[in-house]
């Protein structure tokens, strides 16, 4: 039997974040009139529209392994356990970002 792996959506706040810093992009998904996209459309959005450059490592220890984002904009350097929740929490402090200006 194959397994069939799903991009992650983000959040519903995230998702009106991203609606109030004007996400155009078409998306298969919606909570009301609220457009979900993938957590990796939304970056590629920042990255393409908005001019936001990251990047995600994963960091090797003896006792556990992470995953570092990088905001190349402003250098932040944050340590998370999973990829999928780098990218989600990369993306949090992205539309912060954005949201102040």
């Amino acid at each position: 039997m194959k397994t069939v792996q799903r991009l992650q959506l983000v959040s519903y706040e995230q998702a009106k974040r991203l609606k109030e810093l004007n996400f155009d992009w078409a998306t298969y998904a919606y909570q009301g009139d609220v457009n979900i996209p993938t957590v990796c459309l939304a970056l590629k959005w920042a990255r393409d529209v908005k001019g936001i450059h990251f990047d995600i490592k994963r960091k090797w220890s003896k006792i556990h392994d992470n995953y570092v984002f990088v905001i190349i904009k402003e250098m932040y350097d944050h340590v998370s356990d999973t990829y999928d929740q780098a990218e989600s929490e990369l993306l949090s402090e992205i539309l912060n970002l954005l949201a102040n200006g």
